[in-house]
């Protein structure tokens, strides 16, 4: 789910890979109001992912 949503924000909306994987980790953090996917505003689910390389 994470990956996809990085991916949706990165290449369709075509914003750099620095400014998708924040928008990610803000979307997941969002999540905590959804009452169905409110355990992936935890950052246990959102934390791990860092930006290495280009």
């Amino acid at each position: 789910m994470f990956t996809i949503t990085f991916f949706k924000h990165h290449i369709e909306e075509g914003i750099s890979k620095e400014d998708a994987l924040r928008q990610t980790k803000l979307d997941f953090i969002k999540m905590r109001n959804d009452r169905e996917h409110s355990y992936f505003s935890e950052p246990y689910f959102w934390s791990p992912f860092i930006l290495y390389g280009e």
